[in-house]
């Protein structure tokens, strides 16, 4: 009898009900598994009480995971410097995962390797260099740059991080051998956007295929959707961490518009912590929004955010620049129609007909764009909550994990495959 394939999955990124790209690690190292391969996963190893915490509560069959992290002195750097810290930090994990794979290897003899986090195309995998095909993705990235319009009021740190941020993708990107290396020796490169496709070197190309790379499980969408109230304030929510590219200002802006134009009562909800929430909070006394508008933190489980979104009309992402949110998804999934801009992963991941999306213009446009937005799903709440029930049968039909499973094993035996014999003529 022929054993299961071998594989080995890089999920930097691994922890089950995190959300983000620690959901995406662990999903798609769980359906790997629930094919019938035998999975092994590196991950770090702050990950690890988790994931045993999920795994004994929930086996996973022929489903094993490795942690590797870095000396002391390499954490202390991480925590201390930021993003920049971050980013130094996982290109050494990488550096170290070459070794530790490599031991890996000769003991279990995968048939395939696999990245999967962090889902970014300008840095290298490890896994580059086993003697196996490999499989990179899903990747992206490299193209996510804030746009010319809408004029941005960004504060100085801000301005120094997109420029920071910029030149360093740029140089490694072009540059480094380590991420040449990564690209040359990936069978396949999965990019999780049409737009992310545009960030694969065109010599590159012919073996990258977009792929849907976050989903909702078969518990999310057995929950009962969401309903749009048919009166009272119109109750909006956003949220995930504040950061200046996410678009917080502009919605602020275009909501304090919306009130004043006399249109209706309204709420807004902000979730989530972040650097940016000083600037906010300023920014929410200088247009007198008062208590029309509530920071309430990062929210401790799934099911306190699923709270707060059944308590809304609308959920609001007028992100900037951004891989596909998942709180977006987990707000479809719910049956929230969503208002974002005509820009990048979120107008990928929305359909038309399951939300509002702003064209983007100068900052007067957009601002006004969503005051005129928001006044419309004022008079017309019958027409959002059927827009939010289009948005939860998107998400059911694309977004389900075990279609995206389907997907992924799709491919693994593609990878997997004898060449074809070319037939004699």
């Amino acid at each position: 009898m022929r054993s299961p394939p071998r594989i080995l999955i890089s999920a930097y990124a691994c922890e089950p009900n995190a959300g983000s790209e620690p959901d995406v690690g662990w999903n798609w190292s769980v359906q790997a598994a629930r094919h019938g391969n035998e999975v092994h996963v590196v991950t770090r190893a702050n990950n690890r009480a988790g994931i045993e915490s999920e795994l004994a509560r929930h086996p996973v069959a022929n489903l094993h995971f490795h942690y590797l992290d870095l000396p002391a002195i390499f954490r202390w750097g991480k925590k201390s410097g930021g993003y920049y810290g971050l980013i130094s930090y996982y290109y050494a994990w990488q550096v170290a995962l070459m070794f530790v794979a490599s031991s890996l290897h000769r003991k279990h003899h995968f048939d395939l390797a696999h990245h999967v986090t962090f889902a970014n195309d300008w840095l290298p995998s490890g896994l580059a260099v086993l003697p196996t095909p490999f499989i990179w993705g899903p990747v992206g990235g490299s193209t996510h740059r804030l746009p010319p319009q809408p004029e941005l009021l960004l504060p100085r740190y801000a301005r120094r991080h997109e420029w920071i941020r910029s030149s360093t993708q740029r140089l490694v990107y072009a540059l480094d051998p380590f991420v040449a290396l990564t690209r040359a020796r990936a069978r396949h490169i999965l990019a999780y956007t049409k737009g992310a496709m545009a960030g694969i070197p065109s010599r590159h190309r012919s073996k990258a295929r977009t792929i849907i790379h976050i989903g909702v499980s078969e518990a999310d969408l057995l929950q009962a959707p969401a309903g749009v109230p048919e009166d009272g304030e119109l109750r909006l929510v956003m949220g995930g961490r504040l950061v200046h590219w996410k678009g917080y200002d502009l919605m602020l802006e275009g909501f304090a518009r919306y009130l004043k134009q006399g249109s209706g009562a309204g709420k807004l909800i902000i979730t989530g912590n972040g650097p940016y929430k000083s600037v906010l909070t300023d920014l929410v006394r200088r247009l007198d929004l008062g208590s029309r508008v509530s920071f309430v933190g990062r929210l401790p489980s799934k099911a306190d955010v699923s709270d707060l979104l059944r308590t809304c009309s609308l959920y609001t992402l007028p992100t900037l620049r951004d891989g596909p949110p998942v709180a977006i998804l987990e707000a479809m999934a719910l049956g929230l129609p969503v208002l974002c801009l005509r820009l990048g992963s979120t107008d990928e991941l929305v359909p038309d007909s399951a939300g509002l999306k702003i064209n983007v213009g100068s900052r007067e446009q957009v601002v006004s764009g969503i005051a005129s937005a928001l006044a419309w799903a004022e008079l017309h709440r019958a027409e959002l909550h059927q827009m939010g029930l289009r948005a939860r049968a998107h998400i059911a039909e694309f977004h389900n994990w075990n279609r995206i499973g389907d997907d992924i094993q799709a491919i693994y035996e593609e990878t997997l495959a004898p060449p074809q014999q070319a037939k004699p003529a």
